[in-house]
């Protein structure tokens, strides 16, 4: 065995070839774990895309912006229908209401009159009733 000799034995060619030989051995290191962490990015990550693909990719988001587009505007209509349906509804609940009030007091005149006719009646009944009386004790 060699023994080792201390840095003041060690000619000056010697020390820069031990110096040489540990920058190599870092720089080894550094490149198998380069290459390493190149290889995990590799996996996980894509690889860059084509002009084509790019091209492709874009013109499906200016498609799909578009459609994007026409059912913000087919909603917004779809809304202002549905507004004009409760407008409508309100209209219609309304004209209702004042119908049904109509035909209350129509009913309610209707009620008056047949009790105005039951009574006239019954009046009628005692009139003709005297009558006869009177004309069979005449």
């Amino acid at each position: 065995m060699a023994k080792s000799r201390s840095a003041s034995e060690r000619s000056p060619a010697a020390i820069v070839d031990a110096r040489r030989r540990r920058e190599r051995a870092l720089d080894a290191r550094a490149d198998r774990s380069r290459t390493a962490r190149a290889g995990a990015e590799a996996e996980i990550a894509p690889p860059p895309a084509t002009r084509s693909e790019f091209q492709r990719v874009q013109h499906a988001l200016y498609v799909a912006q578009g459609v994007i587009q026409r059912l913000t505007v087919e909603l917004r209509e779809a809304r202002s229908a549905a507004d004009k349906a409760d407008v409508a509804r309100a209209d219609v609940a309304v004209t209702l209401n004042r119908l049904h009030g109509r035909y209350a007091e129509a009913l309610d005149r209707l009620l008056a009159a047949n009790a105005r006719i039951d009574v006239l009646e019954a009046q009628n009944a005692q009139l003709r009733t005297r009558v006869f009386r009177e004309a069979a004790h005449d």
